[in-house]
């Protein structure tokens, strides 16, 4: 007998079975440790008699400080009666190492006195593994919540757990937001099938396959885009499905902004070609207008109004200068075209478009016109607001595929208050307004905030480039106007541009009626590498009053400067020449006679005047011209004005 104090022990128990129990049993009355078997001191590493002979203090001792509350609490209980549940709590052992035990505390008498009957399991092994475990999730939590990716467990037909960044990318204030819901709620409409063939997947332990972009829905509505990826996982001892999604918003928009780009670049590249071939023609065709005008020119000062003959010359003639606007479509669409502003009347420049505009509609649209524009003047290139007009009926004709009407108007009683109304940004004074009117299909709202932005439009890539409406924009904008339009769907489209009057007439601007010329008699050095078209000019020049050096190439008018003397008063060349362009040529004629005036002539310049396609260069007149235009240029040059 190994105990102490077993005499006082209650016969129902058995002395063998306590002494070799594997369950450490103490009985304590006033806080003394009335019995102890041999696996209560071995469990703490004492003896059993040093156990046996721990003093009160030890006695409490033996308990964890911060664990004492909870013992306490349950010995109080148990001496009341109370079955008390048991009660898990560590030891200190002989060595001050804790041990984590689970205690069961029941009440009993001896010698007529309470006592506190105390079994306890030594729980260490289990306690350490389930810190373990603990200590797994607890990095686990970390983890997830730490993640960059939403995470969400969808189980049993509802959201059971979110973390902190599936609430951020869902727009929630918390994950009670989320949580009991659906995992459809959160899916686009359109990827409702998608989302739930991947996790019928996963619900039935098999892969859903690699990860996927699609898009969800915010809790306030709002769309987004992301790349998500499932997995079968064991939530409750139950099928679920995990589902990590990070926001593609950005990446996904940036491709498809980069490949619009490169759709954008090739149709920029095919533009260019087309551009290129478009100005090449138009240099060759303005070369042969030249030639036919300026030779009918001639035939008409040598024939009288009522002679036989004269009525054809002059429909040579008019028939010359309505191909001369075809070519300059043809340069202003390759951007080849140079910026001349002039004055001109609004009302005249709509009405010589008619005729034309009303072929480019065809017989099932309706042609009219309001102009009212009286007297209104603007300081603009004629050539550029021609452009936008056609731009604007074509996009009307195309907008009208079963016919309807199209209305132009004009009218010069517009002020800057009106104006301010549709556009922040106007100037101050008085505006000429011309507008566009059909009765098309319309335009939604989206449409109307996207239209002057280059490469956009609703046409297929046969019939549009998306550059029209943004040409239109951009040279209104440098005639220092502004376009507004209204439209709604099915109801037609109005577009309204104003530009800023300019005082005074076509007469005082430097024009004037009839084909009357104005003469001269200066030497003038004419370079031209078109044989026809340098001996039609030349004998036309020479008509004018002028001396006329003529010149094939750059080289040969040089020669011919350097034995000259005097010098001529102006050079008159053509832009496009072999050896070098006509800017280069001028450049050297002026080093050799720096006092001499230059006239720049061409049907196409590439931009060798302006260098880069900007500005405005005054000493130039384009081919074909009329007798009447080049006698008035030249004189403008030579004379300085």
């Amino acid at each position: 007998m190994s105990g102490v104090g077993v005499d006082h022990l209650s016969g129902e128990i058995s002395l063998a079975l306590l002494e070799g129990a594997p369950v450490g049993i103490l009985v304590l009355q006033e806080e003394s440790i009335f019995y102890a078997n041999e696996t209560a001191a071995t469990l703490l590493g004492y003896t059993l008699e040093d156990f046996m002979a721990c003093s009160r203090a030890d006695v409490r001792a033996l308990i964890w400080e911060e664990d004492r509350p909870a013992v306490n609490a349950a010995v109080e209980r148990a001496l009341q009666g109370e079955v008390v549940p048991p009660v898990t709590h560590r030891l200190k052992s002989a060595a001050g190492q804790a041990r984590w035990v689970d205690g069961f505390v029941s009440g009993m008498i001896i010698n007529g006195r309470p006592a506190t009957r105390v079994l306890f399991f030594d729980v260490s092994g289990r306690r350490a593994t389930e810190q373990s475990l603990q200590e797994s999730e607890e990095r686990y939590r970390q983890l997830v919540e730490a993640s960059p990716s939403g995470i969400a467990v969808h189980a049993g037909g509802e959201v059971v757990f979110v973390n902190s960044e599936a609430v951020r990318l869902l727009g929630a204030a918390d994950a009670e937001e989320i949580l009991g819901h659906s995992i459809l709620e959160f899916a686009h409409p359109d990827d409702h099938s998608a989302t739930r063939q991947r996790m019928a997947r996963a619900y039935s332990g098999r892969s859903p396959g690699p990860g996927v972009e699609n898009r969800m829905v915010r809790v306030d509505g709002s769309e987004f885009w992301v790349e998500a990826a499932s997995a079968p996982v064991i939530h409750n001892g139950r099928a679920a499905s995990q589902v990590v999604f990070r926001d593609a918003t950005a990446r996904i928009e940036a491709e498809a902004a980069n490949t619009l780009l490169e759709r954008q670049l090739l149709q920029a590249q095919k533009l260019e070609a087309v551009g290129r071939l478009a100005g090449g023609v138009a240099h060759d065709f303005n070369n042969l207008l030249s030639e036919i005008s300026n030779n009918a020119a001639l035939a008409l000062m040598d024939i009288q109004p009522g002679d036989e003959g004269h009525k054809a010359f002059s429909a040579i003639q008019d028939a010359s200068r309505r191909a001369a606007a075809l070519t300059r479509q043809l340069l202003a669409f390759s951007r080849k075209q140079l910026f001349q502003p002039t004055l001109v009347a609004l009302d005249g420049l709509v009405a010589n478009m008619e005729d034309m505009l009303r072929r480019l509609l065809g017989e099932d649209i309706v042609l009219k016109t309001s102009l009212q524009a009286e007297g209104g003047h603007l300081m603009a290139d004629p050539g550029q607001i021609e452009q936008v007009l056609l731009n604007l009926c074509i996009n009307a004709r195309d907008a009208m595929p079963d016919g309807g009407t199209l209305t132009i108007a004009t009218n010069s009683t517009v002020t800057d208050v009106e104006v301010r109304s549709q556009c922040p940004e106007p100037t101050s004074g008085r505006y000429l307004m011309l507008s566009v009117t059909d009765t098309g299909l319309g335009m939604d709202e989206v449409t109307l905030t996207h239209i002057f932005e280059p490469f956009f439009t609703t046409k297929s890539q046969e019939k549009g480039t998306g550059l029209g409406l943004s040409t239109t924009y951009g040279i209104i904008r440098q005639h220092a106007g502004t376009i507004a339009v209204d439209s709604t769907p099915g109801e037609g489209s109005l577009f309204r541009i104003w530009l800023p009057i300019t005082d005074g007439t076509p007469e005082t601007a430097g024009t004037c009626r009839g084909e009357t010329m104005l003469m001269g008699s200066e030497l003038l050095l004419y370079v031209e590498d078109e044989p026809a078209v340098r001996e039609v000019t030349t004998e036309l020049l020479e008509r004018m009053g002028y001396r006329v050096l003529p010149a094939a190439t750059p080289h040969e008018a040089l020669a011919i400067l350097e034995r000259q003397n005097p010098h001529p008063a102006l050079l008159l060349t053509d832009v496009i020449l072999p050896e070098m362009n006509g800017r280069e040529l001028s450049e050297r004629v002026k080093v050799m006679a720096p006092e001499i005036k230059v006239l720049f002539t061409s049907g196409y310049s590439r931009n060798l005047l302006n260098g880069d396609g900007e500005g405005t260069v005054t000493n130039f007149i384009g081919k074909p011209s009329t007798p009447r235009d080049l006698s008035l240029k030249l004189r403008e040059v030579l004379d300085g004005a």
